[in-house]
């Protein structure tokens, strides 16, 4: 019913391909909208007192790899936050091997919850990946930010056929009740 190690990894690599696919274009809008803004001030410095070298300062390259970062992180945060707290439950990764993040009663988690296991993964890397490592060796294949969110990865299939057992039990207990 839970997804293996492996199988983690690889959707790990398939959203990490999507969230730096969302970043480039982000950042080559950011790099495009600056040339556009130095070509407008260019074409303005001859009537309009323009000191380029103050202006430029916000697009430095010490300042464009300081966006970046955080940019990368809002991304990743708002991408795995928002997918795993939605209908799908899961980031096109975890769907590619079929795997669905859940919570401790097998609901859709919510938006606070699925952030709060994101920026637990910060801890998760901060002590050698061990919180990730965890996966491969816990009863229900949870990494640290996994339990510190009271989350599991789950097969979307199995946990179908679950639901369903689980529905057909309480109509027989209505029944019988």
């Amino acid at each position: 019913m839970y997804i293996s190690f492996g199988k983690r990894v690889i959707a790990w690599l398939i959203d990490a391909l999507v969230i730096q696919f969302i970043l480039q274009v982000f950042l080559i809008g950011f790099l495009n909208f600056r040339s556009l803004y130095y070509d407008f001030l260019l074409s303005q410095r001859d009537w309009m007192d323009v000191n380029l070298e103050e202006i430029g300062g916000i697009f430095e390259s010490g300042f464009f790899f300081k966006f970046a970062a955080v940019l990368g992180i809002l991304l990743s945060w708002l991408y795995y936050a928002a997918m795993e707290s939605s209908r799908l439950q899961a980031t096109v990764g975890k769907l590619a091997i079929g795997g669905v993040v859940v919570g401790e009663m097998n609901e859709r988690i919510s938006f606070g919850k699925a952030s709060g296991r994101f920026f637990g993964k910060i801890v998760s890397s901060l002590i050698l990946y061990i919180g990730y490592l965890m996966v491969a060796f816990t009863e229900h294949r949870q990494g640290l930010h996994d339990k510190m969110a009271k989350a599991y990865v789950v097969d979307k299939e199995h946990l179908a056929a679950y639901r369903t057992t689980m529905q057909k039990q309480m109509e027989d207990v209505v029944k019988v009740g």
